[in-house]
């Protein structure tokens, strides 16, 4: 993902990530962490 998008583009593009739906089955994401240009953490429950 490019270091430059917005935060909210940041979330959604790592919610609907392929690589990241397998580990979101049968979870609700709590809370989503962004750090600018640096990373983006789903805290799942």
């Amino acid at each position: 993902m490019p270091a430059g998008i917005s935060e909210a583009e940041a979330k959604e593009t790592a919610l609907n990530s392929e690589r990241v739906k397998p580990h979101l089955l049968g979870k609700t994401p709590v809370t989503v962490i962004y750090v600018p240009g640096k990373l983006v953490n789903i805290v799942v429950k």
